[in-house]
C-alpha cells in the first residue's frame, strides 16, 4: 500500500504527506519550520498486517485534515460529537446512580454549575470545561500531531461547538436523572441531523474514563487554570 514503509529494524510505518493548506498546524518539535509528513509506526513487521492497519490510520488522518479545513462544519467532527454526546450523557447518569445518597445533591449542583458555564460561552471558561473534547478528537485521529493553539479562530469555533454538545449531553443526563418522560431535544446544530459521511475509525474511539475528564476533574482544571480568566467565577464549595 502507498505510504507504508519498512524501517531499518523491520517495523512498518506510515509516512503520509501533509497537504500545504494545513501544514501550519504541524510545527516541528524544535519550533523551526513545519513537518512535511505524518510518520506513525504500525507496530508490526508483517507487511500484510501493516497494510490492513494502515487503512484505518489513513482514514483517521484524512478525517483530521478535514476538520482542520472545515472546522466544526466537517462531517467527521459532527460524527465524533454525536458519539461524545451519547457516551457523556450515559456516563453522567451512571455516575449519579452509582453514587452514595450523601453525594447525590453535590453531584447535581456540580452538574448545574457546568451547564451554566457551558451556556455562558466565555472562551476562557470553555477551555477549562470543554477543551478536552477538542483535544481528544485530535488525539484519537492522529496522536495529537496537529497543534491548534488557543485563542485562534479554528480553536474557538471547535471549542464553542464542543461546548454546545456537552451542554446538550448534561441536559439530557439531568432529564434522565429526574425521570422526565419526554427528554429535551438537543440544541446544538451538530446533533440535529445525521452526518452525511460514514464514520471513520478515529471518530468512534470510545470515550473511556481514561480518555477524558470526569466531572470532578473538569472543575479541578477550571479552578487550577482558569481562575485568572477575564471573568473568573467563585470557587465552588460543598457546604
Amino acid at each position: 500500500m502507498s505510504y507504508v514503509y519498512e524501517r531499518s529494524n523491520g517495523l512498518f510505518e506510515i509516512r503520509y504527506p501533509i497537504p500545504s493548506d494545513v501544514v501550519n498546524y504541524f510545527p516541528k518539535p524544535s519550533g523551526k519550520g513545519f513537518r512535511t509528513h505524518i510518520i506513525k509506526s504500525l507496530g508490526t513487521r508483517d507487511k500484510s498486517v501493516a497494510n490492513t492497519k494502515a487503512v484505518g490510520e489513513l482514514s483517521a488522518i484524512e478525517s483530521m485534515f478535514s476538520v482542520l479545513r472545515k472546522e466544526e462544519a466537517s462531517d467527521e467532527f459532527r460524527t465524533f460529537c454525536r458519539v461524545a454526546y451519547e457516551q457523556e450523557s450515559e456516563l453522567v447518569v451512571r455516575r449519579r446512580l452509582d453514587s452514595k445518597l450523601s453525594q447525590q445533591p453535590y453531584l447535581e449542583e456540580e452538574l448545574d454549575l457546568l451547564r451554566n458555564i457551558l451556556d455562558r460561552g466565555d472562551l476562557d471558561e470553555l477551555e477549562g470545561v470543554a477543551g478536552w473534547l477538542v483535544d481528544f478528537y485530535f488525539e484519537s485521529t492522529a496522536s495529537s500531531l496537529a497543534v491548534v493553539p488557543t485563542d485562534t479562530p479554528i480553536r474557538n469555533a471547535l471549542l464553542t461547538a464542543a461546548a454546545g454538545v456537552l451542554a446538550d449531553a448534561y441536559t439530557q443526563a439531568n432529564a434522565s436523572i429526574r425521570g422526565v418522560s419526554i427528554p429535551p431535544k438537543p440544541k446544538s446544530p451538530l446533533l440535529k441531523a445525521e452526518p452525511a459521511s460514514i464514520p471513520s475509525p478515529g471518530d468512534n474511539t470510545p470515550l473511556t474514563p481514561e480518555g477524558h475528564f470526569s466531572l470532578e476533574r473538569y472543575w479541578r482544571v477550571y479552578e487550577d487554570i482558569k481562575q485568572s480568566s477575564s471573568s473568573p467565577i467563585c470557587p465552588f464549595s460543598n457546604g
